[in-house]
């Protein structure tokens, strides 16, 4: 390889260390940049979990707050898909718990209308 006479002069040497420095570091922060993405996303997994226990948790608490609107006693807990039923004299009430922004789901949705257009039916099946 020829190198020019520039370049074999002690300030083209600190030149070219400069330059394999350079390389050197950028190359360190990209790897440093692709760990830190994959510890980003492992956290936030993390997160999402925690907050989906959380709901878990608030969601058999939330009938003994003092928010709820009913009688906790007559409260019975579902947990899927709906979060529970509430048993009142007069009525029975399908109840889902939301916070934040969060939406009724596909199959909430589809329950609710369900229930909209009255195609709740109560059936009695006897064994024996």
């Amino acid at each position: 390889m020829i190198l020019s006479s520039e370049l074999t002069t002690s300030g083209g040497v600190i030149l070219i260390l400069l330059v394999l420095a350079l390389v050197c570091i950028i190359v360190l922060c990209v790897i440093r940049i692709r760990v830190l993405q994959a510890k980003l996303v492992s956290h936030k997994s993390s997160l999402q979990s925690f907050h989906v226990k959380v709901g878990n948790i608030a969601e058999q608490m939330a009938p003994f707050s003092s928010a709820f609107p009913w009688d906790p006693e007559g409260f019975k807990f579902l947990g899927k898909p709906i979060d529970g039923i509430q048993f009142e004299n007069d009525r029975i009430i399908l109840v889902e718990f939301k916070t934040g922004k969060s939406q009724l789901s596909k199959d909430q949705r589809r329950i609710k209308n369900l229930v909209t257009n009255r195609e709740v039916y109560f059936e009695e099946v006897r064994f024996g």
